[in-house]
């Protein structure tokens, strides 16, 4: 007996630290999901009006409390948003949450705008063909997937073989191993806040009525921003901005092919929907404006805004006034630019689209009346 159980434990103790382990992760982390996944929780509640998709320049740019009070008070009516922008984010997975965010609850996205980030420099239509994930976070895509996506997938370039195999495992193994799936998030949140984390995502009494789903929601979608503020990574990014943009700036090799593109599947998926796309793009610093000087720059965004034009898609152009000193990184808006991009956005929203923007709201010449009167009729979250 002794020595059944010389080697029994070796199999028996690690499976039961994994099974707790398990355990562990499924009733906090899983409880608590992220992105689309905390987005699918949100729209469940309350209608969303404005969506923001994009890179982490949308996420640091839009400041949703903002653009709602700014909308609110100008349609007066109820103008919910969610920033869904992050960094190292596709198109591709962009397209799959939104279709499965809209699958979810087409009853609560029915006249939702959409808010698509345009391209930066010389980057050209994305491509279902290509890369589906960012080489620095792959994993990302594992919860957008849908098993009618791996064929399609396994298809795809920009990922090694190897790469694509592990995501594909992960995807089929996420309902049954949540530890395996949630370990970059275990281990990010562990090496950045420890124990105090690990108490903060213990289950929790319900919300007291009257809360706002919401808002209570608003912040597992952003993830805690992964944009970094201390001064080793902002060194490094000022250094990175002007890197990238000095290999940029001579390139003008034309950009085509918008017409089969997965920001026209994107456009067209959500009018099916009956929800609009709008393109826009966030506040910039100098280092990256400078491209848009290129003669062959100014062509691609030229076709770029015929090709958005045919598809029914408007591109919105908020000015707001900015210099180098409201980008601590040179890539990102702080905080203050933020708020003033992000009411100017609102305005233009409404400005552009007027009744057809949000469901029985002001007429366009009711907008500036509205906005002078400063008063929402939206409750506080």
């Amino acid at each position: 007996m002794r020595r059944w159980w010389a080697w029994a434990q070796w199999v028996v103790i690690p499976i039961a630290v994994l099974g707790m382990a398990e355990t562990v992760v499924r009733s906090t982390v899983d409880r608590r999901p992220r992105w689309y996944g905390a987005a699918e929780q949100a729209v469940a509640d309350v209608p969303v009006n404005a969506l923001f998709v994009g890179s982490s320049r949308v996420e640091a740019a839009v400041y949703v409390p903002a653009f709602e009070e700014e909308a609110s008070a100008m349609s007066r009516a109820c103008v919910r948003a969610l920033n869904l922008g992050r960094g190292y984010s596709t198109a591709a997975e962009h397209y799959l949450g939104l279709r499965n965010l809209f699958a979810a609850h087409p009853e609560h996205l029915s006249t939702t705008t959409v808010f698509v980030e345009m391209p930066l420099g010389p980057a050209g239509p994305s491509q279902w063909r290509g890369s589906w994930a960012h080489d620095e976070q792959p994993w990302m895509l594992v919860d957008l997937l849908r098993w009618h996506d791996l064929r399609a997938f396994g298809g795809s370039s920009g990922l090694a073989l190897g790469e694509k195999i592990h995501l594909t495992v992960r995807f089929v193994l996420r309902g049954v191993m949540a530890t395996f799936n949630r370990r970059e998030r275990i281990r990010e949140e562990l090496l950045r806040r420890g124990i105090p984390w690990v108490l903060d995502v213990m289950p929790r009494r319900p919300l007291p009525e009257g809360n706002s789903p919401l808002a209570t929601t608003r912040d597992l979608i952003g993830l805690e921003t992964d944009i970094r503020r201390d001064p080793v990574s902002l060194r490094r990014a000022r250094d990175l901005a002007i890197q990238v943009t000095g290999a940029w700036v001579g390139q003008d090799t034309p950009v085509h092919e918008w017409q089969e593109s997965i920001e026209r599947d994107l456009v067209e998926m959500v009018e099916r929907q009956g929800g609009r796309v709008v393109f826009f793009k966030p506040p910039l610093s100098s280092v990256f404006t400078r491209l848009d000087r290129n003669p062959g720059r100014q062509k691609d965004l030229e076709r770029f805004g015929e090709q958005a034009q045919k598809w029914g898609a408007a591109i919105l152009t908020p000015h707001v006034e900015l210099t180098d000193e409201d980008f601590p990184d040179l890539w990102h808006a702080d905080h203050q630019l933020a708020l003033r991009f992000s009411r100017e956005l609102a305005h233009d929203w409404l400005r552009t689209l007027g009744t057809s923007a949000l469901a029985g709201g002001a007429t366009p010449s009711a907008l500036d009346s509205a906005r002078a009167a400063g008063r929402s009729t939206c409750p506080p979250p």
